[in-house]
């Protein structure tokens, strides 16, 4: 459930956006294939992304392709910590047309783990709410994320979710309410705001 989530969570950061074709797919493997589909007026590129979900059990990632704003080429990597080894990041790269079927995958650097001396309240809950703790945010993460809305997956099943943790400026900069579509699964966001972190307490020598 939460890989399916993560899903469309991934959907607010990949803005869809010329008659410009490009491969459409998803997949958990290593790299996807699909068809060749006719892009948005608003899309003038083809892109490529990876999400990594890190769970306390494991870490997950998954491929997808499809139409874009070059807008979304050289952003960065989006980072989200919800405490508790639950983590998602995506990063994204940009191609052409049929150059995307063997062009490279985009990747992503190690975890950087160290306290960079914020905090924010972070949980990760099936329920329109969620019991949050005090977290320390890592690297790039200067900004306190809350995020809840409803979760609709193949089944057909619902669930509410709330999530609140630190994330980076990339996230909060596309953040937005609204429905997201992706990988089979969709979001409705009814609550998607950022605040700046705030300054953690020196623990005492």
């Amino acid at each position: 459930m939460r890989f399916l989530l993560s899903c469309c969570i991934m959907g607010a950061f990949l803005t869809l956006g010329t008659c410009l074709e490009c491969e459409v797919c998803s997949s958990s493997e290593d790299n996807c294939h699909g068809p060749m589909k006719t892009c948005g007026s608003d899309e003038n590129t083809c892109i490529a992304s990876v999400m990594e979900v890190s769970i306390p059990t494991g870490t997950i990632k998954s491929f997808g392709k499809g139409c874009a704003s070059s807008k979304m080429c050289h952003l960065g990597i989006a980072e989200m910590n919800f405490g508790n080894g639950n983590r998602v990041r995506v990063n994204r790269a940009c191609c052409v047309g049929h150059s995307c079927k063997t062009a490279p995958l985009p990747v992503l650097p190690p975890v950087d783990t160290k306290p960079n001396g914020l905090k924010c309240p972070g949980c990760f809950g099936v329920s329109t709410e969620c019991h949050e703790t005090e977290m320390a945010c890592t690297g790039s993460e200067t900004k306190c994320m809350d995020m809840a809305g409803k979760l609709t997956m193949s089944g057909p099943m619902n669930l509410d979710v709330a999530l609140k943790g630190c994330a980076n400026q990339l996230v909060c900069s596309h953040l937005k309410l609204g429905h997201f579509t992706l990988s089979g699964s969709s979001a409705d966001l009814t609550k998607a705001a950022c605040t700046p972190a705030s300054k953690a307490a020196k623990k005492s020598p």
